[in-house]
């Protein structure tokens, strides 16, 4: 069969496809439909046969660029449509491509569309439920981790700075995120305290996130690594002895490369079912009653407290960190 994957979420929501994928690759061939900026959560992919950009936002963005890429699709003769996102767009596009089967969750706003309904199960891990999606396929899915694939390029990007390390333990700390309530305010402290403590620390972010990167090491002698690409950045992260992260696709990234994550979670929790997946992380999070106030997170703590983040104190990171790389 060839199968159509259409994936157009976030960072962190392609890499917890990747799992599918894999599954998906064993009888099929597997293209993937995905936004620009998450192209390169699949190159690589020994799974994938070929990588389409969907531009939603700007060259295919509005009706008249949601049919110009389903007639770029319909040209391919897919025998099936995997959609993981519930929203109408994706359904759409594998409908007007003429693909016959078509398979999503159950509870979609879009599941009119379908022809094969999965039960989201909202009690599993987001990789469990997504792996689901195969069923109808006539495969019983296998839970595999998620993968990222950097290439040779990618490490001799990243060569001259890890010798900055100097052979020393180097813990990485990812403070962005698109929403400001999950981010944790006090990486700076944890930065100090892990310097003190003899590790070297490599504060990661987007370019955006540069000014955010270097308040992190202020006090420490750390450096910054922003900019890079996905692949850059995930082979830096094979590097490193673990990542702490707020809740992000920077965690997704490292689970990616099988490093540890110590993640923090504030506003969301972990029982959505989107952590990094991998037996060596940790979540950290100050469970107070008004968690989850958001399932993405938002711009201002609705309760004006931000005690969700707040309260957690740098020595509780730093202390789970020691206990994981020692």
């Amino acid at each position: 069969m060839n199968i159509l994957l259409i994936q157009t979420a976030w960072l962190g929501d392609n890499i917890l496809t990747t799992p599918l994928v894999a599954n998906l690759a064993k009888k099929n061939d597997v293209d993937v439909l995905t936004i620009p900026k998450c192209m390169q959560v699949y190159e690589n992919n020994p799974n994938v046969k070929h990588i389409i950009a969907y531009d939603k936002h700007a060259k295919n963005k509005g009706i008249q660029g949601l049919r110009q890429i389903a007639n770029q699709l319909s040209g391919h003769d897919y025998d099936a449509a995997i959609i993981p996102q519930k929203w109408w767009r994706s359904a759409i596009v594998a409908k007007l491509a003429g693909i016959p089967m078509r398979v999503g969750f159950n509870d979609a706003p879009a599941k009119s569309l379908y022809t094969h309904r999965v039960t989201y199960r909202n009690e599993e891990h987001d990789i469990i439920r997504l792996c689901e999606l195969i069923k109808p396929l006539g495969v019983t899915p296998e839970i595999v981790s998620p993968t990222l694939y950097p290439s040779e390029s990618d490490f001799f990007t990243i060569k001259e700075f890890i010798r900055l390390f100097h052979d020393r333990k180097t813990i990485a700390i990812a403070p962005g995120t698109a929403w400001e309530t999950k981010r944790y305010p006090l990486f700076d402290k944890v930065a100090e305290i892990f310097t003190e403590k003899g590790f070297y620390v490599v504060a990661v972010g987007t370019e955006s996130e540069k000014e955010l990167c270097e308040n992190v090491i202020k006090n420490s002698d750390g450096k910054v690594f922003t900019g890079k690409t996905i692949l850059q950045t995930a082979a830096l992260f094979t590097k490193i002895s673990a990542l702490v992260a707020n809740d992000s696709g920077a965690g997704h990234i490292a689970s990616g490369v099988g490093t540890p994550v110590i993640s923090i979670f504030g506003p969301t929790t972990p029982e959505m079912g989107f952590y990094p997946w991998g037996k060596n992380n940790v979540i950290i999070q100050n469970q107070i009653e008004c968690r989850p106030c958001s399932l993405h997170g938002s711009h201002k703590c609705p309760k004006k407290h931000h005690k969700c983040m707040r309260d957690i104190a740098p020595e509780v990171i730093t202390d789970n960190i020691q206990a994981l790389v020692k």
